[in-house]
């Protein structure tokens, strides 16, 4: 018996014509708009980050899903993740740097694996900080995992961490990147590093019976900070309810506003000096 016949061969059966999807349309059509119906009934309004983005050289305002929102999603598809390869890390002549993370999103159900790739500049966060690195590796590792599940899905949604700034003309507000302009007034970097957290929370308000977004301008508003499987604090929050308890007091003062922290309520709230808050 020749050789030839005698190994085992690994072909590669090619198939003329175009891709097929795996299911047929109704099935697929259905399996997208009970996504859809998913989203609206598990994620929350305070799952998700409004954010100004620039289309067609136009300012409007968006609503990108947080990782809570992402893990959420994760949880009813029983999607897991891991770390994919190891972290790289690019530095800088000025000290500043790069991290670069790999996430896989996969799943016992369907043997499906998915990777996703999120980056973060160490100058998108507030410099000084001990943790820093930390911090910079955090972000990287969310948006890697946050765009892992979302690809997993066949979502195809940027979240909201991927949609923060890097240089990007993506974000046109200044406040809303943290860089100071020759037009605003100096502050201090622990006011200017508290706005920044504050900025990244989903404020709201009450307008008579009703809760609605909390805009610049309204007199108190609140974010819910608790995370989702009730252990611990929404990471932007953290840094906030860590600046409240080392003040020794009830809240802080950030600019014209006072920010306190109602642990037994997991929520941040923000007023004008001298106002009050009615009752929720």
């Amino acid at each position: 018996m020749a050789l030839s016949q005698m190994e085992p061969k690994n072909e590669i059966v090619k198939s003329a014509g175009l891709a097929k999807p795996v299911e047929s349309t109704e099935k697929l059509a259905a399996y997208f708009n009970e996504y859809v119906k998913l989203c609206q009934e598990i994620v929350k309004p305070e799952d998700k980050q409004k954010i100004i983005v620039r289309v067609d050289g136009k300012e409007q305002e968006k609503y990108f899903t947080k990782k809570s929102g992402w893990r959420k999603l994760a949880t009813a598809y029983c999607i897991s993740t891991r770390e994919g390869r190891r972290e790289q890390r690019v530095d800088r002549e000025d000290g500043s740097f790069v991290i670069e993370s790999h996430v896989i999103a996969y799943s016992p159900v369907t043997n499906r694996e998915v990777e996703g790739i999120g980056k973060c500049d160490s100058k998108e966060l507030p410099g000084g900080d001990k943790k820093l690195e930390h911090d910079v590796s955090a972000k990287a590792y969310t948006r890697a995992s946050n765009r892992a599940i979302s690809d997993f899905i066949g979502s195809g949604e940027s979240s909201a961490e991927e949609m923060e700034p890097e240089e990007s003309d993506k974000i046109s507000s200044a406040k809303k990147v943290g860089s100071k302009t020759a037009e605003e007034p100096q502050k201090s970097e622990d006011a200017f590093s508290a706005e920044y957290y504050l900025d990244r929370l989903n404020w709201f308000t009450r307008e008579g019976t009703k809760n609605r977004a909390w805009k610049a301008g309204d007199s108190w508003g609140w974010a819910n900070v608790t995370l989702f499987n009730g252990e611990g604090i929404a990471e932007y929050a953290a840094a906030i309810v860590h600046a409240i308890e080392d003040s020794g007091k009830d809240s802080v003062e950030v600019g014209v506003e006072e920010i306190s922290y109602d642990k037994p309520r997991g929520r941040l709230t923000r007023k004008k000096v001298g106002a009050s808050i009615p009752t929720l």
